[in-house]
């Protein structure tokens, strides 16, 4: 019995070239989906303000003032503790 390799080569390319497109197609869809979601995220976030403007006063007869987050007063004094 005889074994016909060339067809069976024909048809193993065949079936290759088969599965390449198809993997193909897959890597153009996933790559659509990806710039896809990227473009959602973008939009979604763009939705949101992101500047605050916050504007704080203070006056001082002595030097420089220090303002915190807390609306508290600091001049440029301190106290240190000592280690011993």
């Amino acid at each position: 019995m005889a074994i016909n390799y060339e067809f069976a080569l024909e048809s193993q390319g065949a079936r290759l070239e088969r599965t390449n497109r198809r993997m193909f197609i897959v890597v153009l869809v996933l790559v659509v989906a990806l710039i896809g979601s990227n473009l959602a995220w973008l939009y979604y976030e763009s939705q949101f303000s992101k500047t605050v403007k916050i504007e704080q006063e203070a006056e001082s007869d002595n030097g420089n003032v220090i303002l915190n987050g807390t609306g508290e007063l600091h001049y440029g004094e301190g106290q240190t503790d000592s280690n011993d």
